[in-house]
């Protein structure tokens, strides 16, 4: 999809990068959902909604080779991250392994949002020390940086 998608975002400043963002760099299985935005790395949350629909090879990459090689500044505003299931791996990899630091991080968190904390099991020390949830939606949070809570 990611031709599909480049032509839909053409006249925008932006670039697509066709690769599965992970905590890892190399090569993956991407497991095919039943719905192309069900499909993930994770073969469980591929098929959380129904039968996958096969499997492909990817490459892989960390999230801060990718900014590194588009040049953004190690401080920047926001960063959204859904990314069916490897979303708190993306992130603990950000924060314990780059300079990577945005001022606000939208993550989808689940489907059990009101029970949302800072000690759940899947956020690293790093960013627990870093950033702290200041609202969400149904099933993702707002996490700010502390260094910039007012």
């Amino acid at each position: 999809h990611a031709e599909l998608l480049a032509t839909e975002i053409a006249e925008l400043n932006a670039v697509v990068v066709c690769c599965a963002v992970a905590a890892t760099e190399g090569e993956a299985t991407f497991y095919l959902g039943r719905n192309h935005h069900l499909s993930s790395l994770n073969q469980e949350m591929a098929e959380s909604w129904g039968d996958s629909q096969g499997e492909i090879t990817v490459t892989k990459r960390r999230l801060h080779n990718i900014l590194d090689e588009h040049q953004i500044s190690p401080s920047f505003a926001v960063l959204s991250l859904d990314i069916e299931g490897v979303d708190f791996e993306v992130l603990n990899d950000l924060i314990n392994n780059s300079n990577y630091r945005p001022d606000w991080i939208i993550i989808e968190w689940g489907h059990t949002i009101f029970e949302a904390t800072m000690e759940d099991s899947r956020v690293t020390p790093a960013v627990r020390s870093e950033y702290a949830i200041v609202g969400g939606t149904f099933s993702n949070i707002f996490l700010k940086r502390k260094k910039s809570i007012a």
